[in-house]
């Protein structure tokens, strides 16, 4: 029996509306980000970042192997405009650091230096 060109395309489009709905549905938004201009702080890798009182905070991180690590704290109420709240914090050692608020105070623990030479190299970072 030989079933015609159309039936199959029909059977075939009845048996995938179903996942192509399911797909959709499943598929987020794009964000819909717009870049407002350039941060007064450096460039960095792994810094942390907290939101806290109402504001937007990073510090620390990395920016080269041989550098040392960035010490500065920044603060944002809306992300564009960047005041610097500390120059030298007083960690040694900011690239991967875990970072939470917790009991009014921003937390800051965990964190390494020379994280990337030691993974390149196969020995444990030094804490």
């Amino acid at each position: 029996m030989t079933i015609p060109c159309r039936t199959l395309t029909l059977l075939t489009a009845l048996l995938l509306a179903p996942l192509a709905a399911l797909h959709a549905a499943e598929t987020p938004p794009r964000p819909d980000w717009v870049l407002e201009g350039t941060a007064p702080w450096q460039a960095r890798d792994s810094q942390a970042e907290w939101v806290f009182k109402d504001q937007l905070w990073i510090g620390g991180g990395w920016f080269q192997s041989h550098e040392a690590p960035p010490r500065d704290v920044w603060a944002s109420a809306d992300g564009k405009t960047w005041k610097l709240v500390e120059k030298a914090a007083p960690w040694l050692h900011s690239d991967l650091p875990m970072n939470l608020t917790f009991a009014d105070k921003m937390w800051t623990m965990a964190a390494c230096r020379d994280t990337r030479r030691a993974i390149r190299s196969g020995l444990p970072p030094t804490a």
